[in-house]
């Protein structure tokens, strides 16, 4: 049972890390009104909606990473569509 809470501790600090990793890697959300700018509305399933804007040149590993580095989000697999 101990081994069972330790191999959960261990697996939660790796999430935790890697959120924290993923959010300081991303680039600032860019200024409403900017040029070459898009405007992203994200629907989660429990219909909770998140908005973000990009840069159009930015590559959608950017969204899937702050996605993933949301404290409030909790989703273990999800597609972007």
């Amino acid at each position: 049972m101990k081994q069972i809470e330790e191999e959960q501790k261990v697996i939660e600090e790796k999430k935790k890390k890697e959120k924290e990793t993923k959010l300081v890697s991303l680039p600032p959300e860019p200024n409403e009104g900017d040029k070459g700018i898009i405007q992203v509305v994200f629907r989660l399933p429990n219909g909770q909606r998140i908005e973000r804007r990009f840069n159009q040149t930015d590559k959608l590993q950017i969204a899937y990473d702050f996605l993933d580095s949301r404290k409030d989000i909790d989703i273990p697999k999800y597609d972007l569509m």
